[in-house]
Order: C-alpha cells, then structure tokens, then sequence
C-alpha cells in the first residue's frame, strides 16, 4: 500500500505534518482510517456528501445503522443539532465526561446527511445525530485541524468486530482508503457509551459501554 501507511511517530513535527496531511485529505473529499481511544475508525468529513456515500459503499452500512460523529470542539455541539436541545445537562455531561468515550444523540439539524441521523424514537420526535469529542489526541488532533467534525464509524465492514489493531484491519478497507494512521493498539475494550438526548427527563442509555453512567445523570 505505497504512501498509505503512515505510523504516527514520536517526533511532534512530523506528527504535525501527517496529522495536517490527514485533514486536507478529508477536505480535498478523501477517506481515512484513524485511531480513537476505543477502535480504529473510518473517517470523512461530514460536510461532503460525495465522502460519505463512497464511505457507506466501501464499509457495506445501510440507512438503519446512522453515522457517529467526533467534534472539533465543544461548541460546535449547537451547529449540529436542532434548536431543541438540552443545552444544560449537555454542559454537564461533556464538563464530566469529554473529552472522553460518551456519545450523545441529539435532535439533528436539517442540513445534515440522512445517514448521520437516526430515526425519531417517538411519533412527534426528532431525527437524531451522535457526536462526541474524542479523547484520543490523534483522532481530536484531526477533527480539529479539518475544523469541523468528522465521521467516526468502526473500521470494519459492517457485520464484522471493530478493529483495535491496524494488522487486523480488512484489505478491503486498506484498499479503499486514502491514508491509515497506524498509531499502534488501540484500548479497543469496550465501545464508547451512548445517551439519547432527545427524550426526557429521564434520559434513555443507549449503550452501555467505557463510561457507566448512573441514573442521577439522566434526570
């Protein structure tokens, strides 16, 4: 895979530079394969519609299965959501828990891909979109660098494990990817934790996953 693979290195400058070549390629529409602190993800800038599709073909996921998003920071929480939002326990849960592996689902804005949005859980409902900000400083490095968020599905063809190697990661998914991050193992233990935040008090757990999150959070 000539000037695919790319190992993260200890060197700050060059990380810097690989780290930079990572983000123009999401903006120029290309795919990338990155690490997280739970599995290798495959990565695309949410903005480019054209990226998400070649995405979707190449891991084989449908419309039933919504695309998770990292952030590029926390403010950037309120562009990608609805205006109905609560805005107060967001704040808590993210002072608490990010940068870090919880997901929120939160009412989507109308601009976004349909496969970034789930489906509304209640008949008056909303469609909601996953996002969290990551702790792993390669996978927040390059959302930031890109200054938007970026996808952050699992590695891995839909029906298989999510990878926390980039020896175990699919030929398939090497082949159809501009640039993999080899940043060595992953914690790839448990998924990060997911809340819907679109109906409540109290709040739904998702997920259970690396955060355990107790009923007194979600009232």
């Amino acid at each position: 895979m000539p000037g695919r693979w790319a190992k993260v290195p200890a060197t700050p400058l060059i990380a810097a530079s690989l780290l930079q070549k990572a983000a123009r390629i999401l903006q120029q529409g290309g795919l990338i394969i990155y690490p997280t602190e739970t599995f290798y993800a495959l990565g695309a800038d949410h903005t480019n519609f054209t990226a998400i599709e070649r995405l979707l073909i190449l891991k084989g996921r449908g419309p039933q299965h919504p695309l998770p998003l990292i952030l590029s920071s926390c403010n950037e929480t309120a562009k990608l959501c609805a205006p109905c939002w609560p805005a107060a326990l967001v704040e808590k849960l993210c002072t608490e828990f990010w940068p870090g592996p919880l997901t929120v689902i939160l009412p989507a804005a109308i601009h976004l891909h349909p496969a970034l949005c789930s489906p509304p859980t209640a008949p008056s409902g909303s469609p909601g979109v996953a996002v969290r900000l990551s702790s792993h400083p390669v996978a927040a490095a390059v959302a930031k660098l890109l200054g938007r968020a970026i996808i952050s599905t699992s590695a891995n063809l839909t029906g298989h494990p999510p990878c926390n190697l980039p020896q175990a990661l699919d030929p398939i998914l090497l082949e159809g990817t501009d640039l993999l991050m080899d940043a060595g193992p992953c914690p790839g233990q448990q998924p990060s934790t997911i809340v819907d935040l679109r109906h409540g008090p109290p709040y739904r757990v998702a997920r259970q996953g690396a955060i355990t999150l107790c009923s007194s959070w979600l009232e």
